[in-house]
């Protein structure tokens, strides 16, 4: 299902003029529901079925979550397992089985398993943070309407399928009910944000995907290097914001304001303000349903550092299923606690005017910024391929 295609093209421009031909918001709803899962069945028939049926369950989950099952933590629990089960068996089962074999394999047993890696279905990732998200509001007794073809248009709306942003049901509820009639400005706004995507896409990252392939080379000398990491980072970051972009601009046309994903995320003076400002529909997830659940910033010092930790693993893992992800997440683990650490015992002794100057805040972009490239670096590519780079760029 890519957005960069005629046939994606023509299809948007289907949905949206038939879109704000119907009268009601109710014929709005369903009409974005049809359209969408015709749109997925089309592209995708064999996986649709299933995200269609999981779809189905998690709105059943949530009515019963709303209703009987509230403040049972066992139905919670249930639910949540329900809901996340395919995500979790698509991604991550054959990464598992390679850690048991191993684990097997290093106390000498020769029995080991093997599993057919099966198809991961398009934007999985994202519609089952969604559902999730529907469950455990709907389990606090925050829901929006419940209204089967506007949760499935939801969970299916095709801009933000495969990439988010990781919109919230209460506002994309609210936004479709709201709606009066086609505003011209929507055509101004939605068309323009489109066209900044298709340029930063086409452009931009497409221009930087060269070069940043070089840090999938071996016998690239230290120069080449630390310009494939440079390129990589901020090829990664034009083309997701691109995507974001595009995503945004078609939600406009039909009147949805989307959440934001990026705000300039290079240019933050420490590694929280990066993650406030990187992905930020994702990070405000993780910040609602796993942070603050843990803990938040309400239990001690200490748990707040463990809590650090196991949200930043996880959403190593949430990227995707390998060691790679998993220690990049622990990277940017261990430099959060760093930056907490620094701001509780050592920011307090320094003079505010020091703090406040242009130095010390370049400084801080500088570090910050260099951090987050080197950390993209196993990110992007196998251990022994980036410990190369890295022994490469800093000299052997």
């Amino acid at each position: 299902m890519e957005l960069l295609s005629w046939t994606s093209l023509g299809w948007l421009i289907v949905m949206v003029v038939v879109y704000w031909l119907l009268s009601s918001p109710g014929y709005r709803g369903a009409w974005l529901a049809v359209s969408n899962i015709g749109l997925l069945i089309y592209y995708y028939p064999q996986q649709s079925w299933y995200l269609l049926g999981l779809s189905l369950l998690t709105f059943g989950l949530g009515r019963w979550l709303g209703g009987a099952g509230q403040g049972r933590k066992w139905a919670l629990a249930l639910a949540l397992v329900l809901v996340a089960f395919y995500l979790l068996y698509t991604k991550y089962t054959v990464f598992l089985l390679q850690i048991w074999n191993q684990a097997l394999t290093a106390l000498g047993n020769p029995l080991t398993f093997r599993w057919e890696k099966v198809a991961i279905p398009v934007g999985i990732s994202f519609v089952t943070f969604r559902w999730l998200h529907y469950v455990i509001d709907s389990y606090r007794g925050v829901r929006g309407r419940e209204s089967l073809l506007l949760f499935l248009a939801y969970s299916f709306f095709w801009p933000m399928l495969t990439s988010g942003p990781i919109e919230r049901w209460q506002d994309f509820d609210r936004q479709v009910r709201e709606q009066t009639r086609w505003q011209w400005d929507l055509l101004w706004s939605g068309g323009s944000r489109i066209l900044v995507g298709l340029g930063k896409k086409l452009l931009i990252a497409a221009a930087l995907a060269q070069p940043a392939a070089a840090l999938q080379t071996p016998g690239v000398g230290p120069v080449g290097y630390w310009l494939a990491a440079h390129a990589y980072a901020w090829q990664l970051y034009v083309d997701f914001s691109g995507y974001t972009d595009i995503a945004l601009g078609a939600g406009r046309l039909f009147g949805l304001k989307l959440q934001e994903n990026f705000d300039w995320p290079y240019l933050r003076g420490n590694i929280s303000l990066f993650w406030k400002h990187w992905h930020m529909s994702l990070t405000s997830w993780f910040k609602d349903y796993l942070f603050i659940p843990l803990g938040g910033s309400r239990v001690p010092f200490r748990r707040i550092l463990l809590n650090t930790v196991i949200v930043m693993l996880v959403t190593g893992l949430w990227h995707g299923a390998g060691w790679n992800f998993l220690f990049w997440g622990g990277l940017h683990a261990v430099a959060l606690i760093f930056w907490r650490l620094y701001r509780r015992y050592l920011a307090p002794w320094i003079p505010e005017h020091w703090l406040a100057s242009p130095l010390y805040r370049g400084g801080a972009v500088l570090l910050t910024y260099s951090f987050v490239v080197l950390a993209w670096i196993p990110f992007t590519t196998s251990f022994g391929q980036a410990k190369l780079v890295l022994t490469t760029m800093f000299g052997g």
